[in-house]
Order: C-alpha cells, then sequence, then structure tokens
C-alpha cells in the first residue's frame, strides 16, 4: 500500500461522534472544523517533511494534493460500503464526508 493512500486513509478516518458533532452550525461545529482543517494541514506537512527526496512522493504539490484527494474519495466510498454492509443506521456518518469533498 502506497504512503499516499495512508495518508489518505488516515486524514479520511474519524471516529462517528466528531461527524455527529459537527454536523451543526454552532460555535462548537465551527471550532471542530477548524481543529479538524490545522490537524490535517499538520498532519500533512509532516508527512511531506518526512517523505522528502522520496521517489513514491511526487515533488509537485498539485500531484500529490489530487493523488490524496483520489484516497480520500475512496476512503470514504469504503466506508458507505462498510457501513451499508454492517450498520445501515450509520451510513449518514460517511455520506456526510462525501458531500463535504464534493462541496470543496
Amino acid at each position: 500500500m502506497s504512503g499516499r493512500r495512508n495518508c489518505g486513509g488516515e486524514l479520511g478516518s474519524r471516529p462517528p461522534g466528531l461527524t455527529i458533532a459537527g454536523a451543526g452550525s454552532s460555535a462548537a461545529a465551527r471550532a471542530l472544523g477548524d481543529w479538524e482543517r490545522d490537524a490535517a494541514r499538520h498532519f500533512i506537512e509532516g508527512y511531506l517533511k518526512a517523505a522528502q527526496g522520496l521517489a513514491t512522493v511526487p515533488s509537485d504539490p498539485q500531484v500529490f494534493h489530487d493523488l490524496l484527494e483520489l484516497f480520500l474519495v475512496e476512503k470514504a466510498a469504503y466506508e458507505l460500503r462498510y457501513e451499508i454492509a454492517h450498520r445501515p443506521d450509520w451510513i449518514e456518518i460517511p455520506l456526510r464526508g462525501l458531500l463535504e469533498m464534493v462541496k470543496t
């Protein structure tokens, strides 16, 4: 499995409680969104610093970003399939994640 796929998997994994808590438009939901964006940014910065110079990590930032987005969509689709098969009452959680990806 590629490091970028692992990176996408890590960023695409979020506890269901965070998804539910972040669903509203309250100050807490906005703060959670800010925290998630900051955590993702720091994670990616650390990943790129640690992987600098590796042939498997694109040096072009746009190529890296595009691949990461692909792996995030792949992770969200996997989570949706999993919830449909095992916890159909929870499909709203990965659906929200996919909808957020489409918005951005």
